[in-house]
């Protein structure tokens, strides 16, 4: 299963991005659990609180 990630501001510029590949079947709930939590980690490293 492959992802990907983009962090966006609040006008559509792009902060930061990412992705990658998982060899194992998941389903639909869990890709999308994965990516929501990809997506906390890359903003936990941009040091975001807004």
């Amino acid at each position: 299963m492959g992802y990907g990630v983009i962090i966006r501001d609040d006008d559509g510029f792009v902060l930061r991005g990412g992705g990658g590949f998982i060899d194992k079947r998941v389903t639909v709930h869990e890709v999308k659990c994965i990516v929501f939590e990809r997506g906390i980690e890359l903003v936990c490293q941009l040091n975001i609180n807004d």
